[in-house]
C-alpha cells in the first residue's frame, strides 16, 4: 500500500481523501506535531548535557504511535459515518420494497373483485353507460378511502383501452397500450414508473393485473401508487427531522444511477445521474461544488419479492459528515474506550496500553537518570539536570494524556452514537410496525365489502355460495401471506368458512373482539383484539383484525357477520425487529411492549419475566410519539438504549381513527465492559522545588504501590528495572514474591502492597509492574520492591517530614510521612524494612494471582 505524507504522518490514499474533513483528527495531528517539536528540543538538550537518559527511542516510539493513532482514528471515523449511511440506504430501499410487496397483493386481490370482473367481461364498452359507472366509481372510492396510498384506480379492456377512471382524469376509450405490453403471459402483473399520458405532470408507479376469462385476458385493473408522497414520509424518518445530519440526502435510484426519488430535490434532484457503485462500501463523489460521501445498497427483498430492481442511496457533504453529532444529554455518561470495546477496532483498543508502556519505559529512564545524578559532576549542575529530566517526563506524560484524551473523546462520541443508533432502530421498527398494521386495518375493511362474502352470509344454507366464499378466502390468503387464517363469521360468531386448516367451520368463537366486530355500524370502522393468546393462533398471542359485513355498504345497518383476519404476528414482528437493524449482526436486544410493559415481541428472553419486560429504564412510560436514549449498567457491561413510542401512520391511529394501539420499541446493545481503566496521576512536588530549609533537604525516590504513594531516600536506591522470569521461593511469606536475576545477581522481590494491606488493593496488569532495586543490606542481600508506577525524585525539606511516634509504628517499616497538597507520601525506612523482613516467620507461600 502506497503511503503519503500528511502533516508529518504517513497515510494511505483513501485516508488522505477524507482526513481533511475530520477536524478532530486534524486538531490531534497539530497537537502531536507541536509535542514532537518539544521532543526534538528536549532530545537535543539531553544529548548536550549527557544527563544519562536516552530518550531517542521513546521519541521515535511516540511518533510511530501517533501516526498509527491518526490512521486508526481516520478509519474509525470513516467506519462510523459510512455505517450510518449504509444503514440509511439499506432502510430506504428495503422499507420501500416491503411497501411495494403489499401493492402486488392489493392488485392481485382487486383483480378478483366480481364487480370489476363483470365489467371487463361485458361484450362492448357501449354497454357500460354513465348510470352504470357511478356505483362502481363509488365502490372504488371506498377502496381508496381505506388504502390512501393510491391516487387512482383504472379499469381497461383487453386491448388496453380505458373503461373506467375513478377520478375521471382520462376519457373513456383512452389507449394505454403500454399496460397491455407490460403484462406478458409468464407473469400475471407488472409494475411501471411513468406518466399515464403526455399531458401528465406527475409520474405514478402503476401496478396492473390481468383479469382472466377462462383461457383469455378480459381486461386489466391498474392501481396508481402515490410513490412521491409515500417516499416523502419515508425520507422524513430516515434523513429529515430526526437525523442529526440535517444535510443528509436519502433516495432511490435505478441501476444506471438515475435518481427516481430524493429527500432533497434542491441538492439531488430527480433525474440526476449519480456515479455510485454497489461493489464499494462507500464512495467520495463530486456533485456541483461539493464533495459527498455516499453509500448505495440493493434491496434484500421481502418474502421473495425483489421490487422493481431499484437501489437505495444515502449521501452527506464530506464537509459535514464528520461533525460531532453527539447530544451529550443527561441520558448519556462519561466512558473510556474500554467501555465501548465492542464498537472499536482491536488496533485502537491497544493504543492506551501502548502509550502507557512507552511512558513507563520513559519514566524508568528518567527515574534512573535522576538516581544517577548523585554521582554526576556536570558543569550545568544537578538542579538543571533534574529540571530537564522531569521536563522530558512531563513531555511524555503530556503525549500520553493527549492520546488518552483523544481516545476517551472518541469513546464518548462512539457511545452516544450507539445510543442514537438504538433510538433510530427503535423509531424505524415502530414505523415498520405501524405501516404493517395499517395494511391489516385496510384489508379487513375492504374485504368486508366483498359481494361474495355478503351473499354467503345472507344465504348460509346455500352450499354453492359458502363454497364460493371459502374459495375467495383461500385465494385472498394466498396473496396475503401475513395471515395464518381468514374466516367468515355470522351474527352469532359461528364460522361459516375459512381459508386454512383447521377450518373452524361450524364452531362458534367466543372472544371479546367478536362482539366488538359485530357491533360496528360503519364500513370505515374495524375491530382489533387485544394482543393475547387465542385458539385461532395455536394459543399464542396475536392481533386479530375484523370488520363487519353489511348487506348494503352504502347504508350500513346491523352487521350480517364479519370477516376475521388472524395476523401471523410472530414472524412478522420478528422480521421487523431484525430488519430495522439493516443487516447488523451485533449482540442487540430488542423489544416491542405495550404501555404496561407486556411483551408483544422480542429477539431474546433476557430481561423478561412472565411476559413482562424487566428493564429499569426511566422513559418506559408511554408518551405518544416521543423517543429517548438511555444507558444501563448490567451484568458487568455497559448498555446503550434507544426507545421510541408509537404515534400514527397516515390515518392509522390518528385522532379520528376508531382504534388506538399504544406500543413502544426498545433497542439495547452491550457496548463494552464496566471495569474502567484505573486512573493514576503523579504526585505534585512543585511546592518543594524552591523551598529552603535550614536543616537541609532529602532527595526521595517515589513510587506507587497499589493506592499508596511511597518513597525511599534516593541513596538507598540503585535503579529501577522490569522483572523478567521470577523464580518462586517455597515456604516464603506472602509478601515475598520470589527471586529474579538482574545483571547476573539474584534479587529478592518484596510485595509492599501485601505488607500494607494488599487484600483491599486494586489488581494491576503484569506489564504495569516494575522493580525498585535497593542497595545491599549489611548481610550483602539485595532487595527489590514490586511497584506499579515510578514518581518524581524531589528534594524535600527535612522540616516537611513528619516523624512523630503517633504517625510511625515502631514495629512497622515507615520512617516518616510527607504531605503535599491533598496527598500523602509514606517514607519507607530501609533499615526498618530489613528488620521487619528478618522477623517474619516463614510459612507456606500463598497462592498468587496474576503475573507474579
Amino acid at each position: 500500500m502506497q503511503l503519503k505524507n500528511y502533516r508529518g504522518f504517513s497515510l494511505a490514499q483513501n485516508q488522505l481523501k477524507l482526513v481533511k474533513y475530520m477536524d478532530s483528527v486534524n486538531d490531534l495531528m497539530l497537537s502531536l506535531r507541536d509535542l514532537q517539536t518539544t521532543w526534538n528540543n528536549l532530545s537535543l538538550l539531553g544529548e548536550l548535557t549527557q544527563i544519562g537518559a536516552d530518550i531517542s527511542s521513546t521519541r521515535q516510539n511516540f511518533h510511530e504511535l501517533a501516526g498509527q493513532l491518526s490512521a486508526g482514528l481516520i478509519d474509525q471515523c470513516t467506519h462510523k459515518v459510512t455505517e450510518n449511511l449504509s444503514s440509511k440506504a439499506q432502510c430506504a430501499i428495503d422499507i420501500l420494497v416491503r411497501n411495494l410487496f403489499e401493492r402486488t397483493a392489493d392488485i392481485g386481490f382487486l383483480a378478483t373483485d366480481d364487480i370489476l370482473r363483470n365489467i371487463c367481461l361485458a361484450a362492448k364498452l357501449a354497454d357500460f353507460d354513465e348510470p352504470a359507472k357511478q356505483p362502481t366509481i363509488d365502490r372504488l372510492k371506498r377502496y381508496v378511502s381505506n388504502y390512501s396510498v393510491y391516487r387512482n384506480v383504472l379499469l381497461l379492456d383487453d386491448e388496453g383501452k380505458l373503461i373506467l377512471d375513478m377520478l375521471g382524469a382520462y376519457p373513456q376509450g383512452y389507449s394505454l397500450l403500454w399496460i397491455k405490453d407490460g403484462v406478458h403471459s409468464a407473469k400475471a402483473y407488472f409494475e411501471k414508473l411513468g406518466k399515464i399520458s403526455e399531458t401528465d405532470e406527475q409520474e405514478f408507479l402503476v401496478y396492473a393485473w390481468k383479469i382472466q376469462d377462462i383461457n383469455k385476458t378480459a381486461g386489466y385493473v391498474a392501481l396508481l401508487f402515490n410513490l412521491e408522497e409515500e417516499s416523502r414520509a419515508l425520507f422524513d424518518k430516515l434523513a429529515g427531522k430526526t437525523d442529526t445530519h440535517d444535510c443528509m440526502v436519502c433516495g432511490i435510484m435505478t441501476t444506471d444511477g438515475t435518481v427516481l426519488m430524493s429527500s432533497d430535490n434542491n441538492h439531488i434532484p430527480r433525474g440526476h445521474v449519480l456515479d455510485l457503485r454497489t461493489d464499494r462500501q462507500w464512495t467520495l463523489m463530486n456533485h456541483g461544488p461539493n464533495a459527498y460521501l455516499a453509500c448505495v445498497r440493493p434491496t434484500r427483498g421481502y418474502q421473495g419479492y425483489q421490487g422493481p430492481g431499484w437501489l437505495g442511496f444515502a449521501m452527506v457533504p464530506a464537509s459535514r459528515a464528520f461533525e460531532d453529532s453527539s447530544e451529550g444529554t443527561a441520558n448519556s455518561r462519561e466512558v473510556n474506550l474500554n467501555n465501548v470495546s465492542t464498537l472499536v477496532s482491536t488496533d485502537l483498543l491497544a493504543f492506551p496500553t501502548k502509550a502507557k508502556t512507552i511512558q513507563m519505559q520513559l519514566n524508568r529512564s528518567v527515574w534512573n537518570g535522576n538516581i544517577a545524578q548523585r554521582s554526576s559532576k556536570q558543569a550545568l549542575g544537578e538542579t538543571f539536570s533534574k529540571a530537564l529530566l522531569w521536563e522530558i517526563s512531563r513531555a511524555g506524560e503530556n503525549t500520553r494524556l493527549l492520546i488518552q484524551e483523544s481516545l476517551c473523546k472518541l469513546g464518548q462520541t462512539i457511545f452516544e452514537a450507539a445510543q442514537n443508533q438504538q433510538r433510530a432502530w427503535a423509531m424505524l421498527a415502530i414505523d415498520l410496525m405501524d405501516r404493517n398494521l395499517y395494511e391489516r386495518a385496510n384489508d379487513c375493511r375492504w374485504w368486508a365489502l366483498s359481494p361474495t362474502l355478503c351473499e354467503a352470509l345472507k344465504n348460509p344454507t346455500e352450499k354453492n355460495l359458502i363454497d364460493a366464499a371459502r374459495q375467495s378466502l383461500i385465494t385472498t390468503n394466498g396473496l396475503y401471506t401475513v395471515y395464518t387464517n381468514i374466516l367468515l363469521i355470522d351474527q352469532q360468531g359461528k364460522v361459516l368458512c375459512s381459508s386454512q386448516e383447521p377450518n373452524w367451520e361450524g364452531q362458534t368463537i367466543d372472544e371479546a373482539w367478536v362482539n366488538k366486530a359485530l357491533a360496528l355500524r360503519h364500513t370505515g370502522h374495524y375491530a382489533v383484539s387485544d394482543f393475547e393468546p387465542t385458539p385461532l393462533y395455536a394459543n399464542r398471542p396475536t392481533y386479530i383484525y375484523s370488520a363487519a359485513v353489511f348487506e348494503k355498504p352504502e347504508r350500513p345497518g346491523r352487521a350480517l357477520g364479519a370477516v376475521v383476519l388472524v395476523f401471523d404476528s410472530e414472524p412478522q414482528f420478528e422480521a421487523i425487529l431484525n430488519e430495522s437493524m439493516c443487516g447488523q449482526t451485533m449482540d442487540v436486544v430488542a423489544f416491542i411492549v405495550d404501555k404496561k410493559g407486556k411483551l408483544i415481541s422480542s429477539n431474546t428472553e433476557r430481561f423478561t419475566d412472565n411476559g413482562l419486560l424487566q428493564l429499569p429504564l426511566q422513559n418506559l412510560q408511554f408518551s405518544r410519539g416521543q423517543n429517548h436514549t438511555e444507558y444501563l449498567e448490567m451484568d458487568g457491561k455497559l448498555y446503550a438504549f434507544g426507545i421510541c413510542h408509537s404515534s400514527e401512520y397516515r390515518e392509522y391511529k390518528d385522532k379520528n381513527c376508531c382504534y388506538q394501539n399504544d406500543v413502544s420499541c426498545i433497542y439495547g446493545q452491550a457496548v463494552g465492559e464496566l471495569d474502567s481503566e484505573i486512573q493514576t496521576h503523579l504526585m505534585d512536588f512543585s511546592e518543594f522545588r524552591r523551598a529552603k530549609s535550614p536543616n537541609g533537604t532529602l532527595e526521595i525516590a517515589t513510587f506507587r504501590c497499589g493506592n499508596y504513594w511511597m518513597g525511599l531516600p534516593s541513596d538507598d536506591v540503585v535503579e529501577s528495572f522490569t522483572p523478567g522470569a521470577i523464580a518462586s521461593m517455597p515456604n516464603s511469606p506472602a509478601h515475598i514474591v520470589g527471586t529474579v536475576l538482574h545483571r547476573g545477581a539474584p534479587v529478592t522481590l518484596v510485595d509492599l502492597k501485601a505488607m500494607i494491606g494488599g487484600e483491599n488493593q486494586p489488581k494491576f496488569h503484569q506489564d504495569e509492574q516494575q522493580v525498585v532495586l535497593l542497595k545491599k543490606n549489611h548481610a550483602g542481600e539485595q532487595l527489590g520492591l514490586i511497584v506499579e508506577q515510578l514518581g518524581e525524585i524531589p528534594n524535600v525539606p527535612v522540616d516537611h517530614i513528619q516523624l512523630g511516634k503517633d504517625l510511625i509504628d515502631e514495629e512497622g517499616i515507615l520512617g516518616g510521612l510527607i504531605h503535599t497538597g491533598e496527598h500523602m507520601l509514606s517514607l519507607v525506612d530501609l533499615e526498618r524494612l530489613t528488620k521487619h523482613l528478618n522477623k517474619q516467620p516463614h510459612k507456606e507461600k500463598r497462592p498468587r494471582e496474576g503475573a507474579l
